[in-house]
């Protein structure tokens, strides 16, 4: 079964079921010995995750899970709200789920999501989170401002960033010691439809310190 968000990628199914085609056809060449005896059919079908994890598991009960239908593998989600949820699930039900983009550092917690994996690094020092800390340290700079929105992905981003940046490093020829700082952090509030509230956005870049020269 596919649990995907098809608001924003309208072609989701499209690609899930051109996938199941490949698979069926069995004189195409690819991957024609997938199963032992040859034969097997797959069969799935893909609903709108919404990247909302309450959505997401009402579409896995109420749609994939109807009339106590067996599922054997998960293809989703794309957020990773919505994947942690699906994934606490799947676990106590033995299904692997395979997530195309959900990249949360906490995913990586296999005695939580035993059964989960993804096609996309984490974001921790691996990934997306430590490419930016990186980069900004190689600026030269030490002191950051750090903003995210009241979103499972944005917060488990920030908290990896803040964890990463503040970890102290000593060069070993030069002797010189890397510590760096948040000086402000402060999360944005979503409106009633999972948006960006206007008013939080402005009262949190409001209290940014952009007088200081000697913040970065």
């Amino acid at each position: 079964g596919g649990l995907l968000d098809s608001n924003n990628f309208d072609w989701v199914e499209e690609i899930f079921d051109f996938v199941l085609d490949l698979i069926n056809d069995k004189g195409n060449g690819w991957h024609d010995d997938i199963f032992p005896n040859g034969n097997t059919l797959v069969e799935g079908k893909v609903v709108n995750s919404e990247c909302d994890e309450s959505v997401a598991l009402d579409k896995y009960w109420n749609s994939l899970r109807s009339n106590n239908t067996i599922i054997h593998g998960l293809v989703g989600c794309r957020c990773s709200g919505a994947s942690s949820m699906i994934a606490r699930i799947s676990k106590l039900e033995n299904i692997p789920q395979v997530s195309p983009s959900a990249s949360s550092a906490k995913l990586s917690d296999k005695k939580v999501f035993p059964y989960f994996s993804r096609l996309v690094p984490p974001d921790n020092y691996l990934g997306q989170v430590g490419a930016m800390v990186t980069l900004l340290r190689s600026f030269g700079w030490n002191r950051v401002t750090v903003l995210n929105t009241d979103t499972k992905y944005s917060k488990d981003f920030a908290n990896e960033f803040q964890r990463l940046w503040l970890i102290r490093e000593e060069n070993v020829e030069s002797g010189e010691v890397w510590e760096g700082q948040i000086y402000y952090s402060k999360t944005i509030s979503l409106d009633e439809n999972n948006l960006v509230d206007t008013k939080s956005c402005h009262q949190v870049l409001e209290g940014v310190p952009t007088k200081d020269p000697r913040i970065n």
